[in-house]
Parts: C-alpha cells; structure tokens; sequence
C-alpha cells in the first residue's frame, strides 16, 4: 500500500472550487487506461474509499433539490469517474496478472468500481441521473451485467444484481430496457438463484479464490476459517446471499415500472418463457445451510405475483368499465395470455400450495422444518467470534422471517385472486379451483400479519414535487382484506359453473384433486352455514377498511387521498367480489350482509374517484364514478338517507364529466 497515493487523493479532495475540479480532473486522468490490477490503481482506489466517495445519502442530502450530492462527489463526477469505474469493470478478469505477492489488486479494483456504481446511482438530480445512465448505457452495462452473473468468483456474481436493483429503483433503467433485454436480465438472475451451492463450496479452500473473505469483510482469524467444513460453510452464506440479491433485482425490475402495462409483462414472457419455469422452480427453492437469513422462496413468490400485475386501465378487479373500454380490453386480453403461460404448467397449482404452505408461522410446519431452520442458526453462529458476529438472535431471526413470510403470503393470495377472474379463459379447472379453498378459506378467518402491505414506487419519485400522482404505486393489501377476497373470488367462480352445490355430493376425490385437500375439507368450506358465517366476517372486513381509509384520507399528508385510495380500493374489490356471489347465488346465502356491500361498494368508488381527481387523473375518476353510480342503481333496498347520497353522487359524476372532457379538449389543443 502507497500511503502517498491515498494522501494525494485526500489532500485533492479538500480545496474550494475550482482547485477542487482541476485537482481531480488531474487525478482521473491518471487513471484512464490504466489497468485496474496495478499498484497504482489500487492504492487511487484506496483514496477514493478513504475519501467516502460517493458519500453515503445521508450524509449528503441537498434539500434545495432533493438530489443526494456532495461537492466532492460531483468534482468526481465532472472529473471522469464514472468511465473510469467502467474501464476498470470492463477489464477481463482473465487478464489480471499478480503484483509481487499481492494477487488482488485486479479484484478489489473491479469489486470497488461496481460498488461505487452503486452508490452513484442514488445521486443526483432527475436530469443528472439520466446523464448517468446514459453513460451506462453507451459502456453496454446490461451485457456487462449478464456475463458477470457467470463470474469464476462467486461474490462478483451478486454485483451486477445490486447494481441493477438499485438502477431499477434510483433511476430510469426500466423505461428503456427492451421485453427481450429485461426477459434476458430476468433470466440470468432467476439461473442464479437457482444455481447449486455446492459447484462453488470450494471458493474459501481454493488457494485460487480463497482470498475471497477480503472482499466480504471477513476476518480470516474467526472460526469459519479453521476447517474445510467451516469454510465451506461460510461459503453457502457469500452463496445465500447473492441467491438473495438476484431476486431482489428481479423483484425490483418488475415492480418499479412507473406505467406498467400487461402487453409489456406478455411481452417479456413471450421472448423468454422459460422465464416462468424458472420462477416455478425458485418459489421452492430452500435457502442454504448455514445463511438462515435468506429467504429466496418468498422473494421468488412476492416476483411471481408481480408478473400479473392488474392493469391500471381497469378498474377495481370486479367492476366492469364502460369508458376506455379498447384500451382495458387490449390489457385484459394480454394479461389472460400471460396467466395461460403460468397455467399451463401442469403442476402449477401444487406449486402454489407448497409455496403458501412455506408461509405458515414457524410453529406449524413440520418438526423437521423447524429443527432444519434451528441447526442453520447454530451452525452459522458459529462461524464468527462473539465480536463480530453478523447473526441476530434467534427471537429477531424468526421476527423477519415472519414478516417476509406475511409478504409471501399476501401476494399468493393477490396471485389467486387475479387468476380468479380469468379461471374461465385461462382453462382453470374445477379441481384446480379445490385445494386453493382451503388457502383462501385460512386466510379469510384469522390473519398471519393483520395490517401488512406491500407499497413501493421508484425512489427517484422523491427528486420531483407531486411526482407521486403521477405513478403507478406496486400494492398489494394486507391479508386482512385479501384473504376473504380471494375466498370470496373462488366461490364465485364455482357458482359461475354452477358446481358450488355439487361440492356438498362429493363422496370422492375427484379425478387430478391435490393430494393436500380431502374430500371432507371441501365440503366443510363451501357449506351454507359456513358461507354464511364467512360473509358475515367479510362484511365487517369491508366496514373496518373503510374506516381506516377515512381516517387515512384525513391525516396531514399531500398524498393522503392516494394513499388512502388504495385502501379503499381494497374494500371495493371485497365487496365486489361479495356482490358477485350474491347475484349469483340470487341471495341464497346471506342477502343482508350482500345489500350492505352493495352501499359500501358505491361509496367506496365514490372515495377512489376523489383520490383520482386528487392525483389529477380525470378520466379515472369520472370511471369510478360511472361505476359508483351503477352500483347504487342496483340496490333494490336503501337505506335511509341514501337518496340524498345518490343525488351527490350523481352530481358528482356530471361534474367530473366535464371536467375530464375539458381537460381532454384542451389537452388536444395543445397538441
């Protein structure tokens, strides 16, 4: 190490413009065209480490802006950094050749240019992120990426995914990234994951690559490193965590398009289907021995949802549209191809039932499970002196292991409930409809984790004043509201076929029914008495979200309107799914609770209209209301003072009229 290399930096990295600019102008030059296995190169990068560059954000928030920068930052930025980060990525491992004794300068070189890659991703104002990722662009780092997920060391693996995850959120990668570019990118992050820990258990014992800890902050004097056993076991955990941060990325680069649209999603599953194969496999995938941390069948269920995401050109699932009907028609036709690829899996619903059953408390799986997840504790606890040790307590462990579970869970139920609505044109059958019962029918009663959510939207939304409102946020309700959705939906589409009845008459499985669901479960589920009991509790359900979205919609936020749009959209899609049922059933079951959700539904419409109109998408909001005023229309029984509602509303819905035409008409002028 050349401390005079690492003082020259710092010393560069203290004077006032423009001393600042010129001195590391001059330092970068240096750097261009060397290689990244040098001593030189190496000692730069130390400076560049030393001297926190880039700054972590939170050292360095401009609130003028928003943007997360610093001066010294930007000077390296001007200077040329970026390129050279790239140079250095770019630069065939192959190719490195061993200073004296020191055989890692190529290595930590290229692990410390896409570390910095990273944390320059979250800088910056909108324009220069976009300058950013032009330069990204322009060095082909998407192939880049790709080749680096095959890398000979098995930690460079997981950089291309934390790269790209943080692209996917900090900047605007998704909106130019081709179907046939993100089906590749999704493909080599779900191979990854899938990949067997035990082709590279040797990274820690091979003198060739054992040097590896280096790069993971590991301190060779802790017991992990006294036996092969250890060292092959610490490797499991670098391996568990690379699983981990390739479905995170392609979690990341599913959910976090701005302006999703089924074509799209049909589209990326068309140029690679194996895509969905591959998924299948990763929702089952155990994490490895010894990284109790890692949670890859949850993530790979949570991306699974996330591919048959509802088009934002329809409304609620369950309320029919009469404006924009092509567009939603054209999404709709879309998103049935999608869930035909998915269905057409033979074994597609086995996986989704072992995946739920992945998600039960840790108190009720199997014994074997439970002590398997304790002995991956123990093991990996001892992997570390008691000063460094990167495991939690086992309380802690299962605290997140729960919580991640919860996220599973509500998107298995979002999962079932979209596939609800296509049962009949996706070729869903009957006996595929049975075992995932019992699923919904659990969660409908008492849920996992009452009021868990899934909300995310891309973090450079914070870089622009209102840009929320302009977004499509990744939701999925708490499984609270989902569970009974999801009962309620399954129900419907029995009812639909008229077979809901003939459940009761069944005396034997029929013909390809799960082996995880008897004969005696279904006609437990799906009688009368029980039914009737479930509307009850799912009435309820309705009156509670409500509530909470009012309280919501008061709270002292710009956004609380949106944002307690989506919870009652929640109620909305319940009572809907509560309303079909009834007209299905011609109110056999419990026609009380079902004119109740006609009231809750109408007003719930009403509220998501305002949230619209609130996040100025006019037309969506006259939507709402169209479909508002058509559900008041069909409650044969009001209750009092509904009239005086009904005349609001109706107001309403001329108002938003015009509202949505005028802006349409000036709009067009405009254009």
């Amino acid at each position: 190490m050349d401390a005079k290399i690492i003082e020259e930096f710092m010393t560069l990295a203290w004077p006032p413009e423009p001393k600042l600019s010129q001195g590391m102008s001059n330092f970068f030059g240096k750097l261009k065209g060397l290689r990244p296995d040098n001593q030189y190169t190496f000692n730069a990068m130390l400076g560049i480490a030393a001297g926190d560059v880039p700054r972590e954000p939170e050292k360095c928030l401009n609130t003028s802006n928003k943007g997360l920068r610093d001066l010294l930052t930007q000077a390296c930025i001007r200077a040329g950094m970026i390129d050279v980060m790239l140079q250095f990525m770019h630069f065939p491992c192959e190719n490195f050749v061993a200073v004296g004794d020191h055989p890692l300068y190529g290595f930590t070189n290229q692990w410390q240019a896409w570390h910095s890659l990273v944390r320059l991703s979250r800088y910056g104002t909108t324009q220069e992120r976009e300058q950013f990722l032009d330069k990204l662009t322009d060095a082909d780092i998407v192939q880049l990426c790709l080749r680096t997920t095959s890398h000979r060391v098995l930690g460079f693996r997981g950089k291309p995914a934390e790269l790209l995850a943080s692209l996917a959120s900090q900047t605007f990668l998704i909106n130019r990234l081709s179907a046939r570019t993100a089906a590749e990118i999704l493909r080599a992050l779900y191979t990854l994951a899938l990949q067997d820990p035990q082709i590279t258990s040797d990274q820690l014992t091979n003198p060739e690559t054992r040097w590896l800890y280096v790069l993971h902050d590991l301190d060779d004097k802790d017991p992990w490193n006294k036996t092969e056993q250890s060292q092959g076991l610490m490797t499991s955990r670098v391996f568990g965590q690379v699983q981990v941060s390739a479905l995170n990325a392609a979690h990341q680069l599913i959910i976090m398009n701005t302006h999703p649209s089924p074509r799209y999603y049909l589209d990326v599953l068309k140029q690679k289907p194996s895509v969905i194969d591959l998924l299948l496999d990763c929702i089952l995938v155990e994490p490895p021995h010894g990284y109790p941390e890692g949670t890859p069948a949850y993530i790979a269920t949570n991306n699974l949802a996330a591919f048959f995401r509802w088009p934002s050109s329809m409304l609620v699932p369950g309320v029919p549209s009469t404006v924009d009907q092509a567009l939603s028609n054209k999404d709709w036709k879309a998103l049935l191809q999608s869930m035909q690829i998915l269905t057409s899996h033979r074994d597609w619903t086995e996986r989704i039932i072992e995946a739920w059953m992945k998600t039960e408390p840790m108190t009720e799986p199997d014994a074997e499970d439970v002590e398997k997840r304790n002995r991956s504790i123990a093991d990996a606890r001892l992997l570390f002196s008691e000063e460094r040790s990167q495991i939690d307590s086992r309380e802690r462990l299962n605290e997140d292991f729960a919580e991640i579970a919860g996220f599973s869970r509500i998107s298995i139920l979002r999962l079932i409930i979209t596939f609800s609505h296509g049962a009949d044109a996706t070729g869903i059958r009957n006996v595929d409809v049975y075992p995932l019962l019992p699923i919904a029918y659990r969660a409908s009663q008492t849920p996992h984790q009452d009021n868990r959510v899934i909300c995310e939207w891309p973090l450079w939304t914070t870089l622009e004043d209102d840009c929320e409102q302009d977004i499509e946020p990744y939701f999925v309700g708490p499984e609270s509201m989902l569970g009974p959705t999801a009962y309620a939906r399954l129900l419907v589409v029995l009812a639909q076929r008229n077979a809901l009845k003939a459940v009761q008459s069944l005396q034997k499985p029929p013909p390809g029914l799960s082996p995880t669901t008897s004969v005696e479960q279904l006609r437990q589920i799906t009688h009368p008495d029980v039914i009737a009991r479930f509307l009850n509790i799912a009435i309820f359900r309705v009156q509670s979200a409500m509530k909470n979205a009012e309280k919501v919609s008061e709270e002292d936020d710009p956004n609380a309107k949106v944002q307690a749009g989506l919870v009652f959209a929640g109620a909305a899609e319940l009572a809907a799914a509560m309303v079909a049922f009834d007209d299905l059933t011609g109110g056999e079951y419990a026609a009380e609770e079902a004119s109740a959700a006609r009231h809750y539904l109408s007003m719930a419409l009403r509220h998501i209209s305002e949230a619209a109109t609130k996040a100025r998408r006019y037309r969506r909001a006259y939507s709402y209301l169209v479909a508002a005023v058509a559900v008041a229309d069909t409650i044969k029984e009001p209750r009092a003072g509904w009239s005086d509602f009904e005349v609001k509303l109706k107001k309403q819905l001329r108002q938003a009229k015009i509202t949505f035409e005028t802006r349409e008409s000036t709009a067009n002028v405009t254009i």
